[in-house]
C-alpha cells in the first residue's frame, strides 16, 4: 500500500512574527530534503505562498514550503509525524500542516525498451 504524506510549513516568519533569514530557511530545507530521502526514500519539495489568519485576527501572507513523501510502509506515520514536528521546531513555527492518504498506483520504472 502506498501512502502520500504532505507536510506544509511557513519559511518566511517564525511563530513570533520575526523574519526568518532566507539563508537559514534554505539551509533547513536542504537538511530536511536529505533527512526525508534517507528515512523515506525520497521527497518532492515545492515552494509555495500561503495565507492564514493569526491569533490576532490578522491575515498573514508568507512564503512556505511543501514536502511530499510517497511511502510504501503504512507503519511509518509516527516517524513522518516526528519529521513534521522537527521541521516546525527548526523553523520556530507554531504549527505545521500534515495530511496523508492511501493512494492507488505506485512508483513506476521508465520503460526504455518500448
Amino acid at each position: 500500500m502506498l501512502v502520500r504524506y504532505e507536510i506544509g510549513l511557513g519559511i518566511q516568519f517564525d511563530k513570533d512574527g520575526a523574519a526568518i533569514p532566507v539563508s537559514h530557511a534554505n539551509m533547513i530545507i536542504r537538511y530536511l530534503q536529505r533527512e526525508a530521502s534517507d528515512n523515506f526514500g525520497g521527497v518532492t519539495v515545492s515552494r509555495v505562498q500561503g495565507r492564514w489568519v493569526n491569533d490576532k485576527g490578522q491575515l498573514v501572507t508568507e512564503d512556505a514550503v511543501t514536502f511530499v513523501l510517497f511511502v510504501e510502509n503504512p507503519n511509518l506515520l509516527r516517524q513522518v509525524e516526528e519529521f513534521a514536528n522537527d521541521a516546525g521546531k527548526w523553523l520556530n513555527q507554531d504549527s505545521v500542516v500534515l495530511t496523508w492518504q492511501k493512494v492507488k498506483g505506485g512508483i513506476r520504472k521508465v520503460d526504455y525498451e518500448n
